[in-house]
């Protein structure tokens, strides 16, 4: 069984190069992202392995990051599971082409299950404004990014994807975000509903 660890020690023993301390953190974060994960068939014992040990590497290139707000293996426990996220949507779209990504019908998230009525309701009417801006107030390369950046496909991904630069991708998604603000403002929406709907293309 691990011993444990101060956050500390942890700090001292992984600077140290300690190989207990990396086998340890290893088997912590392999368990930790098996629970995180368990709801995806997708991911088998042999992913959450390789999860788990890029995760660590990760963790050992940003031990200088650990601010002390919280424990240790909890901040690491989010750095593998923000990694594993990450690389099952790269997998989720490395087959899928340029031209079947931006098809029509693209399916963006659904209103809550629990929402009342008139909730759905003002859901599928901003859905629909953000489709028709899409397709009506951007171009074809704004078009293609914030689609992608919208079903959560990460920036790297997407300027790769679209042989372009990421800061290229920066400066067009920027300007396209600003299109579909006002698109949706102008259809009626507050400030916080615009901000919501387009969160998944700011990150």
């Amino acid at each position: 069984m691990a011993r444990e660890r101060s956050n500390d020690d942890w700090l001292h023993d992984l600077r140290a190069g300690d190989a207990t301390a990396i086998a340890d953190l290893t088997q912590r974060l392999r368990g930790g992202l098996g629970r995180a994960l368990a709801s995806r068939r997708q991911v088998d014992d042999s992913d959450l392995e390789d999860f788990a040990q890029d995760a660590v590497l990760r963790v050992l290139d940003r031990l200088d990051r650990y601010q002390g707000a919280s424990r240790f293996t909890t901040w690491a426990h989010a750095v593998a599971v923000n990694h594993a996220l990450t690389e099952l949507r790269r997998r989720r779209w490395q087959d899928v082409s340029l031209t079947a990504a931006t098809a029509e019908g693209t399916d963006f998230e659904p209103a809550d299950d629990d929402a009342g009525p008139s909730h759905v309701a003002e859901h599928s009417e901003l859905l629909q404004v953000l489709r028709n801006a899409l397709d009506t107030a951007l171009t074809e390369k704004q078009r293609t990014a914030m689609t992608l950046l919208l079903e959560e496909l990460p920036y790297p991904a997407v300027a790769e994807r679209m042989g372009i630069k990421l800061n290229a991708l920066y400066k067009l998604a920027h300007d396209a975000r600003s299109k579909l603000r006002d698109a949706l403002q102008s259809a009626g929406f507050d400030d916080d509903e615009v901000r919501a709907r387009l969160a998944a293309a700011s990150k």
